[in-house]
């Protein structure tokens, strides 16, 4: 899933997950990621 703003280089990626496994670390969670590029070309989040 990504979200891209008109007139600007910034993206949002989110995730959602879930794990009833016994071996798991982690049983839920859900996040995001915000990614801009900057004039010089890198990429920054």
């Amino acid at each position: 899933m990504g979200d891209k703003r008109p007139q600007s280089s910034e993206r949002v990626s989110a995730l959602a997950f879930a794990s009833d496994h016994p071996l798991s670390l982690i049983k839920e969670g859900r996040g995001y990621w915000k990614y801009i590029e900057r004039d010089n070309g890198n990429i920054h989040f």
